[in-house]
């Protein structure tokens, strides 16, 4: 998990010695008047309330998958190169790329598109997508995918973790959500979390000499989990999240992200 570095409005170290309730959101860098009302509006003020602002659900990007395994309905990252790009006229116009790698082909399509964007998907472009394949007239196809051009000989790696889809409201993107939790977890170091947080926030214990989780593992297992996190980590009454995380109506919602288990002991990204 990469970590942006906090810039806060004062020292650093003053800020730290705050509780989180005390720290506005406005002291992390890139929340200005604009956005700050937009988090207002969520009810998030201060990084305590966005440490609690827990994700609805994960997408795996963790892992490349070949176009050829790829099943209708499912999101999924993808590599290949471009083959060929070009504007398609029907019902609607769109901009369709043949993305191919060893396995397959796959069509990616943009509806709403631009010359620069139709130049930068030249044949012989290495890609890396990302996106829902559906059923389409030419077989499988990927609307609008996130995409960038990566170096075939020597391609990024992928996530480390599941990403996660918190909720919102216009104007705020999921990349917008990531960055501000990022800062947000910085703040997070072994044995910091119960000095910085409220009090009234605070469980009677935060570990049973079982092996529960503290208040600051479980939050960072919430906001940045593992690609294949255990279910079993989240689910029942004397799991780690019912033990460390304050009442307030927080690990209910933490167990909302796992509803889609099965009987399967790892959980599984909801589609």
């Amino acid at each position: 998990m990469s970590i942006t570095t906090l810039v806060f409005d004062r020292d650093k170290e003053a800020a730290i010695k705050q509780t989180l309730d005390q720290i506005s959101v406005s002291a992390l860098k890139g929340v200005g008047p604009k956005l700050g009302e937009k988090l207002a509006g969520l009810g998030i003020v201060n990084i305590q309330d966005l440490l609690f602002h827990l994700p609805m659900r994960y997408q795996d990007r963790t892992r490349v998958t070949a176009i050829g395994a790829l099943q209708a309905g499912g999101d999924a990252v993808i590599e290949g190169t471009v083959k060929v790009a070009d504007i398609a006229f029907g019902k609607r116009r769109s901009l369709v790329c043949r993305l191919q790698d060893g396995s397959g082909t796959i069509t990616l399509r943009f509806f709403h598109f631009t010359a620069t964007q139709k130049q930068q998907l030249a044949p012989g472009t290495r890609l890396r997508c990302f996106g829902e394949a559906r059923r389409g007239a030419s077989g499988l196809e990927l609307y609008h995918p996130e995409y960038h051009s990566i170096d075939a000989k020597a391609p990024p790696p992928t996530e480390l973790s599941l990403t996660p889809i918190y909720p919102s409201s216009e104007g705020l993107s999921q990349g917008a959500w990531r960055k501000l939790s990022e800062q947000a977890l910085a703040l997070i170091t072994p044995g910091t979390l119960q000095e910085l947080l409220s009090p009234e926030l605070l469980p009677q214990t935060l570990t049973d000499g079982e092996g529960h989780s503290s208040l600051e593992q479980t939050l960072l297992y919430l906001h940045r989990p593992p690609p294949r996190p255990r279910c079993t980590y989240y689910y029942g009454a004397n799991t780690p999240c019912s033990s460390a995380l304050p009442s307030k109506n927080c690990w209910p919602t933490a167990l909302a992200c796992c509803a889609c288990a099965s009987s399967h002991s790892y959980w599984r990204p909801r589609r």
